[in-house]
């Protein structure tokens, strides 16, 4: 279990493979690219290379395109295996790959378009050298923009969950519901994925679980008010005056001639009835967790 948890930690977001983090990528990076050669000229290229200002604005272009190709046909790659488990650490050598590719394909233009002036082995780690100190800025910046969108997707899914929780839609099946009675005295205490139904009667409340997989009923004196606060935290909804009802228990909801009914899992449980103050609510609630 600890091995899986580190693993799940590791593992790279989907927000990764979004569209906008994607085509940020294929877009922006050669862009970059493209002004800081031609804002800055690097290591002197325009001396260097006794080149006019103009081919290196179109040397510089073409290794835009070069660069947007070759990021365009990685991520497609990596798009093919998101379905499969892809680590950080697996991530940032795809990147570094990426880049790499990039740069020798790079090198062989640039020894092509200066007409072999320069060793082919010679220029190839300069380029690299260079290149790297080039790129690591673009990377960080779309890598780190992305882990940002990561970490509040993460949290905005949190928070979903304990609103969810809090108003009945998502249910912590290992929660213990504490029942006391009208004088504060703690009488049963039992999981919300065992409860089935509780119904009124009175000044009690009959609590209908399972045990072993059979329906146990306990008296508890206190009032359906009583135990309303308890009921709504513990993802139990009230379909009626006389009844609050576990929605992950039911079946099905049909109406009848009588009225509204939610026939339960267990077979032998009764069905429960729904009244029309409470119905809205109900198959909201219902529809809600049957999605």
């Amino acid at each position: 279990m600890p091995g899986n948890k580190f693993r799940q930690m590791k593992r790279i977001s989907d927000i990764y493979f979004s569209g906008e983090i994607i085509l940020s990528y294929i877009i922006l990076m050669p862009i970059f690219t493209f002004a800081f050669l031609i804002s800055y000229r690097p290591f002197n290229i325009d001396q260097l290379t006794g080149m006019s200002i103009g081919r290196i604005a179109f040397m510089s272009a073409m290794i835009m395109c070069i660069e947007a190709v070759t990021i365009l046909v990685s991520r497609m790659i990596m798009l093919a295996f998101r379905h499969k488990e892809i680590s950080m650490y697996r991530y940032l050598f795809w990147e570094i790959a990426e880049a790499v590719i990039f740069l020798m394909f790079t090198n062989l233009f640039i020894w092509l378009f200066t007409g072999h002036s320069t060793p082919y082995f010679s220029l190839l780690s300069s380029v690299l050298l260079y290149g790297a100190g080039i790129l690591i800025f673009p990377y960080s910046i779309i890598s780190l923009v992305a882990e940002n969108r990561a970490k509040a997707s993460l949290l905005t899914e949190k928070d979903e969950i304990i609103r969810n929780l809090e108003s009945g839609l998502e249910e912590n099946p290992n929660r213990t519901v504490h029942f006391i009675d009208e004088k504060g005295n703690l009488k049963l205490m039992v999981t919300t994925e065992s409860i089935l139904y509780i119904e009124g009667a009175d000044n009690y409340v009959k609590i209908c679980y399972l045990q072993n997989d059979r329906i146990t009923n306990f008296s508890l004196r206190n009032t359906m008010k009583g135990i309303e606060e308890i009921c709504q935290k513990n993802s139990l909804i009230r379909c009626h005056r006389s009844y609050f009802i576990n929605l992950r228990k039911v079946r099905i909801i049909q109406k009848e001639r009588e009225g509204l009914f939610a026939e339960l899992e267990h077979a032998e449980a009764q069905r429960i009835p729904i009244s029309k103050t409470y119905y809205n609510k109900v198959v909201e609630r219902f529809s809600a967790l049957s999605n």
